[in-house]
């Protein structure tokens, strides 16, 4: 199978088709966590889970307890399914050890693994996984790509949507886990209907839309302006005073002011500035390694003195809290000092 799209994992499971090994990979967690929701309840009744269902995590189990289970034949029922959540986590050994068993994995198992961001297939486990199993990409799609995708969910889960009104519910939810939410809302509003309509959105109503902190340092990260004056703005106007907002800002750029003394000063390597600071996300390296080419250094000092500046203005009161989270997010994301180009890492290797 080597590769797979997640709509693609969705017709095997509708087919029965359901292969031996998938990994999981990709940004989207939640596209990987409704996959292998489906597998899982598709291969193992839930009056079978105590026989036949394992998980592991890779960041607290071995490599042995994964073999063990996965070379277990099921009890009672026709299939063994086992999640392995981020198996990118574990050792060089205990991965080695996992590769290996994958080459004579019993046809009654299903081995189910997330991969944080993308796997490199030259590496044990995604090699094997996509030599006897497939690996499914993760990629959030993009907005242009949502009401289709909309549209395809709601076939599989049995209550079609109208082009127009995929559309609107897209356009007014953050995330795919909103738009889900919003659509099984709206499955149980129109009842016995056998279409969801743009008439049954407006009796509805669309869900008012919520600012989130790590949507807020997603931006600040990425040098996102209209991200960030978006989400400090919906943060505010969800009644979040400014004092518990402007901590994001001080965290994102007293990291970045660190780990750019550890690149110039220091001359410290990429992989030695996430052990330093902590940081083992696929997701938060990106974001710090990007930040480190769209701030320049003396950028990310000024931001910082600029936060402490921005808190000063409001406990004295010469602004108020929603009109200063606005203006500190135009001052630190706004200017562009033409540092390294984005993509050029900067280091030395």
């Amino acid at each position: 199978m080597a590769s797979l799209r997640p709509d693609q994992v969705d017709d095997a499971i509708r087919s029965g088709r359901i292969g031996k090994v998938y990994l999981f990979d990709g940004p989207d967690a939640f596209l990987k966590t409704r996959a292998i929701e489906r597998i899982t309840e598709k291969l193992v009744p839930p009056d079978a889970k105590d026989f036949n269902f394992d998980r592991f995590d890779g960041n607290s189990c071995s490599g042995a307890q994964i073999v063990n289970s996965i070379n277990s034949l099921p009890f009672l029922g026709d299939r063994r399914v086992v999640i392995v959540s981020s198996a990118d986590e574990l050792s060089a050994a205990d991965s080695r050890f996992v590769g290996e068993a994958l080459k004579d994995l019993p046809d009654s198992t299903c081995l189910l693994m997330t991969w944080e961001g993308k796997a490199n297939l030259r590496e044990e486990i995604p090699a094997q996984a996509s030599s006897v199993g497939a690996v499914v990409t993760c990629w959030t799609p993009f907005p242009n790509q949502l009401p289709a995708w909309l549209m395809n969910e709601a076939r599989v889960r049995g209550k079609p949507i109208s082009p127009d009104a995929a559309s609107a519910l897209c356009d007014a939810c953050a995330d795919l886990q909103q738009i889900v939410n919003e659509y099984d809302k709206l499955s149980l509003f129109v009842g016995k209907k056998a279409r969801i309509e743009m008439s049954d959105l407006r009796e509805h109503g669309l869900p008012d839309e919520e600012g989130d902190y790590k949507g807020l340092e997603e931006a600040i990260w990425n040098r996102d302006l209209g991200g960030a004056l978006r989400q400090g703005h919906l943060l505010s106007d969800s009644g979040l005073a400014a004092q518990s907002i402007y901590p994001v800002f001080e965290r994102v750029f007293r990291m970045l002011i660190v780990a750019q003394h550890m690149r110039d000063d220091r001359r410290a390597g990429i992989d030695d500035i996430y052990a330093a600071l902590g940081i083992r996300g696929k997701t938060q390296q990106v974001n710090l390694a990007r930040a480190m080419t769209v701030y320049k250094p003396t950028e990310a000092r000024d931001a910082f003195e600029r936060v402490a500046k921005a808190d000063y203005e409001l406990k004295t009161g010469i602004l108020s809290g929603p009109i200063g989270v606005s203006l500190l997010a135009l001052e630190v994301c706004g200017k562009r000092g033409g540092g390294t180009a984005p993509g050029a890492s900067g280091f030395r290797n």
